[in-house]
């Protein structure tokens, strides 16, 4: 993989230099000028722009777009609850795969932080990332970002002897308060619009690394496609992503370390969680106890990352893969006039 050198990074203007270094009432004056005029701002103009463009996808984030902007049916605000899709889960293949829930609240000043094992993660319900996990993996030099800093949606590691329950709790009644749904200059998320938003903690069940390793299955019209491995770095950073077709059990058996007949299980499982939707990925954790459902995702990467490649294959032929695979219902509205060609058996 290239990186990109100091020389290969576009220069800022000296505009950009400019407001950069104005004051942040400036800056945001700024921001808000730059987005209208880029139609990205007030949301009813990015929402009508967002829909325009669109219109005709031909490619896998095109058609994460086209979905991102139309589908408004209330499963998707399941899905995208990290509460409610442990419900959801629980209905259809159980609850023996979900990650035990220590404690729960509206604000994290309600979590009893003292009856807290000494590892454990903390998580918000209605974003992506939004997560601070606490073990004894983690540099005991780093540190939570601060509220002020406008620290985004990030997830931190930090080792327990660092972990301040007054500065966990500011930092998760933060993302609380943000909505992530939509902001100027980003597409619609629309499916997390309407979560309750809640913070709770889990049980901590990384591996000798402090992060469970992933496992992301594919999903198009129900049928899974892909089988994607996600490993972490110590801070808990993506750092490799490997994608193998559902035929290929045997290497994505060794990526994983799980058997060919676990990762069967999860692709019927899959199967199950995705039933009835266009499309749905629906991501596990590797864990030291066996594989456990972690969430389900409506948007992967919001329709603007591409997909890696797997083995030979480039990420343009997964693209063409997940582009094929995925046939959009003429209408999301009524679920009643849905007309879809269901794609080939991809199981073995």
């Amino acid at each position: 993989m290239t990186t990109n050198s100091a020389e290969d990074k576009p220069k800022r203007t000296p505009l950009k230099n400019l407001v950069r270094r104005a004051p942040t009432p400036i800056r945001r004056i700024a921001a808000r000028l730059w987005h209208a005029a880029r139609l990205e701002w007030p949301e009813p103009v990015a929402r009508a722009k967002h829909i325009w463009t669109s219109r005709n996808p031909r490619d896998y984030n095109g058609k994460i777009l086209f979905k991102m902007a139309r589908d408004r049916r209330p499963i998707l605000t399941i899905f995208a609850d990290k509460l409610k899709a442990r419900d959801y889960v629980t209905e259809l293949i159980g609850d023996d795969l979900l990650i035990p829930i220590l404690d729960q609240a509206r604000s994290a000043q309600d979590i009893e932080w003292a009856h807290l094992p000494r590892e454990y993660v903390v998580k918000v319900n209605h974003a992506s990332r939004g997560m601070i996990i606490v073990s004894r993996f983690a540099d005991p030099a780093a540190r939570l970002p601060r509220p002020e800093d406008d620290p985004g949606w990030s997830r931190n590691h930090i080792h327990p002897d660092s972990a301040d329950p007054a500065q966990i709790a500011a930092l998760c009644d933060h993302w609380l308060s943000q909505r992530y749904n939509w902001n100027p200059g980003n597409y619609r998320e629309w499916a997390y619009r309407d979560i309750p938003r809640r913070v709770f903690v889990e049980q901590h069940v990384g591996d000798t690394g402090g992060y469970a390793h992933g496992v992301k299955i594919h999903c198009f019209n129900g049928v899974p496609a892909s089988i994607a491995f996600i490993s972490f770095t110590e801070a808990a950073i993506e750092d490799a992503d490997l994608r193998f077709l559902v035929t290929e059990l045997e290497p994505a058996a060794r990526a994983t370390g799980l058997t060919e007949a676990t990762l069967i299980t999860l692709l019927e499982q899959s199967r199950t969680l995705a039933a009835g939707s266009d499309f749905l990925r629906v991501d596990w954790l590797i864990t030291p106890d066996g594989p456990r459902f972690n969430e389900l995702t409506n948007y992967p990467g919001a329709g603007v990352r591409s997909p890696m490649g797997l083995g030979a294959a480039t990420p343009f032929s997964i693209d063409d893969l997940y582009a094929n695979a995925w046939a959009l219902p003429r209408t999301y509205r009524w679920p009643s006039r849905h007309r879809v060609k269901t794609p080939p058996r991809l199981i073995p």
